[in-house]
């Protein structure tokens, strides 16, 4: 899961006019320039036999009951901890303020980040602790109580893999609270804020996205623990909530996997990659299933596939850049920083090591270029006065 402790009071991010639009979320992975075949969508015949789980759990996938947690609702303790914490009158700003410290400060609920724990918003309070979806559940929840709009939106972060269990791997998103406090007056809180950049790409999503998010969750948790029954019935419960999310058919895929079901995990991979042709996950997925089903060929389009998406993600070539100007690269950290701009021009970052990298070829007017364009989109002042520190010391070492 992604995120660390935050500040007492969660970091707000402001976006004003410019706002667009973190609780994780898995997405599991087992583990050309050619075209890719996209599965052409699933035939409804297939779809209800991947639904069905009789596959995986034969004569009890008859009887089988969707789960059903109340996400968002609003305890009477919760009311009254709000009410005594969070004035009414005050306007949006200060409301806002009130409750996020209501919820952070250890002498009142004290909200505690802990990554394994994923909660709905009352179980958030109950517990005064959870990941970061618990966490904006609670805020979504609590902040509509006392008259805020507040909207679950989710990030677009750097890719993170982890390792859960023998041979599953997991690609970690992020998700956070969309406070509208103005016509054009937006804000972002996050209780990870070393994870946030306002950079970042950024979605609104429904309610009913970040709940498909949360039975996904506790779907991938019970399959780490071998428990098929409870994690397909969440997986299911999931994509009834969203069921063009690609990641959900993806993760459905692995579970069949795991259990030897490969026509059934081979078809929820396709689905996947059909929904979203640039599924990281489910690209790996089939490349690892086709090695295994000694058709290297199609093994060999997928993980070609793959590099292609990681060579159009802005933060790959920005890491890829990092450790090529690490290696005194510094030509290839130019390309990379170049791929990574034209993928995210908006990014400070990406800019600011474009410019050093000119600096160390000799290119000092096209560093200088980019190193305004690295103070140009840099929100903190503290930003810009190191990335000014830094440029003098590499002119120095030149």
């Amino acid at each position: 899961m992604v995120g660390t402790m935050g500040s007492i009071s969660a970091s707000i991010t402001y976006l004003g006019r410019r706002g667009r639009a973190l609780g994780a979320v898995f997405v599991l992975l087992l583990g050309g320039c050619a075209h890719l075949p996209d599965g052409g969508g699933m035939a409804a015949a297939d779809r209800a036999h991947l639904l069905s789980g009789e596959a995986l759990l034969g004569e009890a996938a008859a009887g089988l009951q969707l789960p059903e947690q109340p996400f968002l609702s609003v305890s009477n303790e919760m009311r009254a901890f709000l009410d005594q914490t969070v004035p009414r009158r005050g306007n949006r700003a200060t409301r806002l303020d009130a409750l996020i410290y209501a919820l952070r400060h250890a002498g009142m609920l004290g909200f505690e980040y802990v990554a394994e724990r994923t909660y709905t918003a009352e179980e958030a309070f109950d517990n005064r602790s959870g990941n970061c979806l618990a966490f904006t559940a609670l805020l979504v929840a609590s902040g509509r109580e006392v008259g805020l709009e507040v909207r679950f939106n989710e990030v677009d972060i750097p890719p993170s893999w982890g390792l859960q269990g023998e041979l599953t791997y997991v690609l970690y998103r992020h998700i956070n609270a969309n406070v509208v406090r103005g016509r054009r007056d937006q804000v972002i809180v996050d209780v990870a804020p070393d994870i946030y950049q306002p950079e970042y790409r950024q979605t609104i999503i429904s309610d009913s996205h970040a709940e498909a998010q949360y039975y996904n969750n506790l779907a991938t948790e019970h399959m780490v623990r071998g428990d098929t029954y409870q994690a397909f019935r969440h997986f299911k419960k999931a994509l009834s909530l969203a069921p063009g999310a690609s990641f959900l058919w993806s993760n459905l895929g692995t579970l069949y996997l795991r259990h030897g079901h490969r026509r059934e995990a081979e078809a929820a991979f396709l689905h996947a990659l059909h929904r979203d042709t640039g599924n990281l996950a489910a690209i790996s997925s089939l490349e690892r299933f086709y090695v295994n089903e000694q058709q290297p060929e199609k093994a060999e389009l997928y993980r070609r596939q793959a590099q292609n998406v990681r060579n159009r993600n802005p933060y790959y070539r920005y890491h890829k850049a990092e450790q090529a100007y690490g290696e005194r690269d510094y030509a290839a950290a130019v390309a990379h920083s170049l791929a990574a701009v034209a993928g995210n021009a908006e990014d400070h970052r990406f800019h600011f090591l474009l410019g050093i990298s000119y600096l160390n070829l000799g290119r000092r007017s096209e560093g200088e270029a980019a190193l305004e364009k690295a103070l140009q989109y840099a929100n903190a002042e503290t930003t810009k006065q190191a990335y000014q520190v830094k440029w003098r010391r590499v002119l120095a070492d030149l």
